[in-house]
């Protein structure tokens, strides 16, 4: 299971908004009814790109090893 602040990478890219796998995000809320996590996207600079609300299935956790 996810937790709140885990890295996260998308396990397919999505067309809108345009995230690809390589662009890290950090969970920033979990729900528990449905289960769902919202996840900040960042760019290498530190701007949002997007906020979502994704599903388990949606997600691979990366270790803030893997990112740099």
């Amino acid at each position: 299971m996810l937790q709140e602040y885990d890295l996260v990478r998308l396990k397919q890219p999505m067309e809108s908004p345009k995230l690809g796998v390589e662009v890290i995000g950090t969970i920033v809320m979990v729900y528990d009814d449905p289960p769902a996590y919202e996840v900040e996207f960042v760019d290498d600079k530190g701007s949002t790109l997007a906020i979502l609300t994704l599903e388990e299935d949606k997600l691979a956790r990366v270790s803030r090893t893997n990112v740099d």
